[in-house]
């Protein structure tokens, strides 16, 4: 059976609205020069970055592996793949990955692989790893 989860928005996310909108007030409304209509251009790249994020970002349950697609990239992980399985991913080593939230799943996998996950509902995506997945280690 195929479960499928929206990535989790978390408050960076916010945080990049809000520079857009603020520029673009600024920009609008105010005496500008070109390093802030520049400035400005690239927050809102930034934003349709994330926008695009939000909608394309899914994570996938299948039967026998998740699946992570992404804005253009699709990236599968089998089950019996899995080595362990970190439910509160604070990993400070990885916070510069661009994410739409902080609150993730560490999923070690294959020989060298790590990935992180977002998904909304965080509880129940661990759960279905925990019963789809053999062998693993839980931390």
């Amino acid at each position: 059976m195929k479960i499928v989860y929206r990535s989790k928005i978390g408050w960076i996310f916010g945080l990049y609205v809000l520079l857009l909108l603020t520029m673009t007030v600024n920009t609008v409304f105010m005496k500008t020069t070109g390093l802030v209509i520049i400035f400005s251009t690239l927050i809102l790249i930034f934003v349709l970055y994330f926008a695009l994020l939000l909608i394309r970002t899914k994570y996938i349950f299948e039967d026998d592996k998740l699946v992570i697609r992404g804005i253009v990239s699709r990236r599968e992980i089998p089950y019996d793949t899995v080595k362990r399985i970190v439910e509160d991913s604070k990993d400070p080593i990885n916070y510069g990955i661009v994410m739409l939230s902080m609150d993730r799943i560490g999923i070690y996998h294959g020989e060298n692989g790590y990935t992180l996950i977002s998904p909304k509902n965080k509880k129940e995506a661990t759960r279905i790893l925990k019963s789809r997945c053999s062998n693993f280690i839980l931390n």
